[in-house]
C-alpha cells in the first residue's frame, strides 16, 4: 500500500513519462535507430527533471527485435512498416511510472493491425475488471484470457501486471 506522498511522486513521474511518450514522434527522424530513440527519451526525461530514466535505459526494439520481451537497444534502424517497441519511465525521488507503447513506422502491416486490435481488446478487459488491491497474478489471468479470446494466445509470451513505485528495476532480458 502506497502513502499519499508516494502516490504523488508516482503521479509526478507519470506526467514526465506521458509528456515524453506523447511527443516522441515529433522528435525522431522518419526512420530512427534504437540509439536515436534512446537518446531522445533520456534527454527529454532528464531535461524535464526526471532523476533517472526508469532505473535502467529505455527498452527499445525495432522490427523483429520488437517481439523480444524487454530488448536492450542497439543501433538497429527502422524501415517502412516496422513496429517499434518502446518502454521507459520518468522518475521522481526514485519513484517510477513506466509506460509501454508500440509504434508503427508508416502504415502498419495487416498482422501488426491484428496484434494492435487484440492488444487493445486485452488492455480494455483488464481496465474494466481491475480493482484496488487486486494481485498481479489476477491481472495477468484476465489479460491472458482476453488474449486467448482475441486469437493471439500463440504470440503471447510475457506476464502482465507488475508492481511499480520506488526503487531501481532489474527486469531486463538483455538479449540482442
Amino acid at each position: 500500500v502506497k502513502s499519499k506522498q508516494e502516490i504523488q511522486y508516482i503521479e509526478e513521474a507519470a506526467k514526465l513519462t506521458n509528456k515524453v511518450m506523447s511527443d516522441i514522434h515529433k522528435k525522431l527522424s522518419k526512420l530512427p535507430t534504437e540509439k536515436e530513440i534512446a537518446t531522445v527519451v533520456m534527454n527529454e526525461l532528464l531535461s524535464m527533471g526526471s532523476e533517472h530514466p526508469g532505473g535502467l535505459n529505455p527498452i527499445i526494439g525495432i522490427g523483429k527485435r520488437s517481439a523480444f520481451g524487454h530488448p536492450t537497444w542497439e543501433n538497429y534502424q527502422a524501415k517502412e512498416q516496422d513496429v517499434i517497441f518502446l518502454e521507459f519511465s520518468g522518475c521522481v525521488y526514485r519513484y517510477f511510472s513506466p509506460i509501454m507503447r508500440t509504434l508503427s513506422v508508416g502504415e502498419p502491416t495487416d498482422l501488426a493491425k491484428r496484434f494492435e486490435e487484440g492488444s487493445r481488446y486485452a488492455v480494455n478487459k483488464v481496465i474494466e475488471n481491475t480493482y484496488p488491491g487486486m494481485t498481479a497474478e489476477d491481472v495477468d489471468r484476465i489479460c491472458k484470457e482476453a488474449i486467448k479470446e482475441a486469437g493471439l494466445e500463440e504470440y503471447s509470451h510475457v506476464r502482465t501486471g507488475y508492481s511499480v513505485g520506488i526503487g531501481f528495476t532489474s527486469w531486463r532480458d538483455g538479449i540482442s
